[in-house]
């Protein structure tokens, strides 16, 4: 049974702790609440006027199972057998072939039938024999937990002691009664005993139960979550306090129930008149209707700005239509159902770029809201319901969306962003120490200490240059690190001759001392400009590598684009000692017309010509390209070769290279802290445009010829990593989507403006999105993860068929999946992998021992031979 949790046989010993934990606790919890019977039937008529048959009759199933048991004892055996048996046939037994009682398809036909048609003619039901031999061939595969092992499974255990039973039968039992029909089908009959019925009856039963609490264990949590809402209503109808509801829909992943937020403002219930249809039609005097109250949840800093207004919310998954409220606040959007007055979803301002009306077939004043995030949200309004007063004639003709069109833009379209009005408190740990603040995740002099820079026992050829300490350049970091030999007045020289100033500075350093470097361009121009300081710092950063190999320089860009830059003053390295590749990816406007190219195939839901439709969007294509270039930077860092990357300003495509390289060189990055160092390092503090790519706020954002999805796309690459080697991370696609969701949402500080300088402003007026993210990192473990992955990766020759869509993030809003993608689902495959792996290993071992016996054989014949043959001794 379940209640015992063992070890899942030959699975993976994380799943099987999580799948037997997370079934113990769902099952003891609404154990816990019906035991009180007012509960139990508070329950029963909850899902009766739910009206859902199959639920109605497990409950129904469950209670005559409890009565059985309580009375058990006090019945004789054949009361009990016919007890059994009613319980048996009305809800276990399938009525018709449409109908499978309240048991799942594959439990009935790998479970309960085989053992009912063993045992169950001890209850006189009449069932199908089976063939003896069935019982061995046929066994049940998956129980009723998943579980492959029979004993394991839901009527594993009963069937294992029948069968026990019935080839030694009892003392006291007559033996079994067998015949044989014209098809050799055996008919076994073990005869009724009370060891056989406390089997059937109780062990069977109790079985049952779990089963059927887990089954009910959807409806038990809506009925609670239905009280606890009604409770908090009264309560914040009564003091004025705060509903906190939590919504899977919204943008907002994992930052309500975890944590419990709650705004500390003065009004966070807001009361307002709804008019009713029908009577502002026959009322001509408009007589006020009485106002409910609806009740919405507030962040600490989080105000209703507009008046709620009533709308009709289109689900895009069911095509469903919801009768709702639209709030609008000072952070996001939030649609509420009237009928449930609970919070259908909910987008953040920051994260919308297009408000518009749109032509829909079906119903007139249908508006859209696009978000970042490939979403879009559907509703429609009804003009008498806003507009009561206005005549009829105008109803039919007037554009009643423009107002709240207008409404929309003007709260979503502005830099008065809700990061800083949005203030966190990390809970306190049972020690009594709470969670770090994020702003201090990443420091300079510990990260490079951990790398073996300037450590008393590491690489002494590197120092911290302090001529950026007041941001001479801008884009740049305060303390760089360069060549030991190379002064700060070489770097003031040097950074005139780079673009943007961004001169070559370490990023990285393996154990062996092997550089990786980040730069920009330099201002070669048409008129092939030099600079011997510039060169002599490239052959600097070879000279400090102690393997004495060439450098390779790995210009993201194509060949044809670096040339075409010498006309603009700028180009790429000439007659430098160095070993120069161009890796061919495309610009930041080639990335954001695929990413508008896959915004729009996400959106059109289309099955037809599905992956013609996926690979005009080139999207995997550039990530292909990205990925192969990344493979080449660690083939050079492991074959002993410095690098050195950059492509036309060093904040784009040099981000994505140098993070994505680390990524596979260093196992610290593939951490949960050492990822959000990577992102502080490589991409904050080396000043990538957040601002400029992101265009947080902007009303032009769809043709602003800044905005790029670069680090969206830097993203999903480690989501490619992760798919392919999903050992070597120690955390999931979810922390990725968390990620990328406060990327678009501004809710946080951390992604805010283009620099390190300008975010230094920020810091004491935005809570840093890793202090929330660290106080619920535990939902983001993969339990996959094997820190003893310190090994360099086996890395791909990237081709096509590597490339997925990332289904979890791009169409989460748009398909539903059939078969949603699980843990446990993904142990299966590696159970029937690992069973292939043991099968491979004993014909190996088999093959072994038979070479070696042949070769025994044959020693000892040779020893037989020479012996026959040696002279006979006189």
């Amino acid at each position: 049974m379940i209640t015992s949790s063992p070890l899942i046989p030959n699975e993976h010993p994380s799943i099987s702790r999580i799948l037997n934990g997370i079934n113990q606790k769902k099952i003891q919890d609404i154990k816990g609440f019906i035991t009180d019977k007012n509960n139990l039937n508070a329950l029963r008529e909850f899902i009766i006027d739910r009206n859902s048959q199959i639920n109605t009759r497990q409950i129904l199933c469950f209670e005559s199972v409890t009565r059985y048991q309580e009375t058990f004892s006090q019945r004789d055996f054949d009361s009990n057998l016919l007890h059994a048996k009613e319980i048996v046939s009305e809800y276990l037994l399938p009525h018709s072939t449409s109908d499978l009682g309240i048991l799942d398809n594959n439990v009935y036909s790998q479970n309960l039938k085989l053992l009912m048609d063993y045992i169950h003619p001890s209850l006189n039901i009449s069932v199908q024999s089976v063939r003896k031999s069935s019982l061995v061939s046929n066994r049940p595969t998956s129980g009723l937990f998943g579980n492959s092992d029979l004993d394991s499974s839901l009527f594993g255990g009963i069937l294992s002691t029948s069968t026990s039973s019935s080839s030694s039968p009892p003392t006291n039992t007559s033996s079994n009664n067998t015949t044989t029909d014209s098809n050799n089908t055996i008919t076994t009959t073990p005869q009724p005993t009370l060891d056989l019925t406390k089997i059937i009856t109780q062990t069977l039963f109790d079985t049952l139960i779990d089963y059927l609490l887990l089954k009910l264990d959807f409806e038990y949590k809506k009925y609670i979550n239905k009280d606890k809402e009604q409770e908090q209503s009264f309560l914040n109808n009564s003091s004025n306090s705060n509903n906190i509801i939590n919504n899977s829909n919204s943008d907002i992943p994992f930052n309500l129930n975890p944590l419990n937020i709650s705004s500390s403002s003065e009004d966070s219930t807001y009361t307002f008149n709804m008019n009713n249809n029908s009577n502002s039609n026959s009322n001509n005097n408009n007589t006020p209707m009485k106002k409910p109250n609806y009740i919405i949840q507030t962040f600490e800093g989080e105000k209703l700005e507009q008046e709620p207004i009533p709308v009709y919310y289109m689900e895009s998954l069911t095509g469903e239509t919801i009768p709702s409220i639209l709030f609008i606040t000072n952070f996001r959007v939030i649609f509420q159902s009237k009928l449930t007055m609970t919070e259908i979803t909910s987008m953040p301002l920051a994260t919308i770029y297009r408000v518009d009306r749109v032509s829909n077939f079906k119903v007139d004043h249908t508006i859209s809201i696009w978000g970042k995030n490939f979403r879009r949200i559907d509703f429609f309004i009804i003009p008498r319901e806003l507009y009561p007063n206005t005549s009829a004639d105008i109803y039919q003709n007037g554009d009643f969306t423009s107002p709240l069109i207008s409404k929309l833009r003007n709260s979503a379209f502005h830099e008065n962003f809700f990061a800083y009005k949005f203030r966190f408190t990390p809970p306190v740990s049972a020690n009594g120490v709470g969670s770090t603040d994020g702003w201090r995740q990443y420091d300079l002099f510990r990260e490079f200490m951990r790398q073996g820079i300037l450590s008393s026992s590491g690489n002494c050829n590197w120092r911290f240059s302090e001529f950026n300490i007041e941001y001479y350049n801008p884009t740049y970091p305060t303390l760089i690190i360069v060549p030991n030999d190379f002064s700060d007045e070489d770097v003031a020289t040097c950074m005139s001759f780079r673009s943007k100033g961004r001169i070559p500075a370490l990023s990285w350093i393996s154990k062996d001392g092997v550089p990786l470097a980040r730069s920009s361009q330099p201002m070669v121009g048409i008129t092939r400009q030099k600079s011997s300081v510039d060169e002599r710092l490239v052959n600097a950063i070879r000279q400090a590598c102690p393997t004495n190999k060439s450098l390779y320089l790995l210009d993201a860009r194509p060949k044809a684009s670096a040339i075409a830059n010498f006309s603009k003053g700028m180009g790429y390295e000439l007659n430098y000692d160095c070993n120069i590749e161009f890796l061919g990816i495309a610009n930041i406007h080639s990335m954001r017309e695929s990413y508008n190219k896959l915004e729009a195939f996400c959106q059109s839901n289309n099955d037809d010509n599905w992956l013609q439709g996926f690979e005009q969007t080139k999207w995997w294509e550039y990530l292909r390209i990205l990925l192969t270039g990344v493979s080449r930077t660690v083939q050079m860092i492991n074959s002993g070769h410095p690098v050195l990357l950059h492509c036309s300003d060093g904040w784009d495509r040099t981000s994505q290279l140098a993070s994505l390289a680390m990524i596979l060189l260093d196992p610290y990055y593939r951490t949960i802290e050492g990822f959000q160092v990577l992102i502080e390092k490589e991409w904050l503090s080396f000043g990538h445009n957040f601002q400029h790519r992101v265009k947080h706020g902007d009303r032009n954002y769809y043709s602003d010829s800044q905005r790029s999805p670069i680090f969206q796309q830097f993203i999903d690459c480690v989501f490619q990593l992760l798919n392919q080697y999903p050992e070597y991370f120690e955390f999931n696609d979810d922390y990725l989507i968390a990620i990328l969701d406060n990327l678009y949402s501004c809710q946080f500080g951390t992604f805010l403006c283009n620099s390190e300088k300008e975010r230094q402003q920020i810091r004491t007026k935005t809570v840093s999105l890793w202090t929330y993210l660290n106080t619920i990192k535990h939902h983001f473990h993969n339990v996959f993860y094997q820190p003893d992955k310190s090994l360099p990766f086996n890395i791909l020759d990237w081709k096509s068929e590597h490339i997925v869509l990332w289904k979890n993030y791009y169409q989460r809003y748009w398909r539903s999946p059939s078969e949603p993608i699980n843990y446990f689902k993904i142990s299966v495959d590696l159970k029937l992998k690992l069973k292939q792996l043991e099968l491979q290993l004993q014909e190996l071992k088999s093959q072994q021992l038979s070479s070696s016996s042949n070769s025994e054989i044959n020693n000892n014949n040779n020893n037989n031979n020479q012996s026959q043959n040696l002279p006979t001794p006189q």
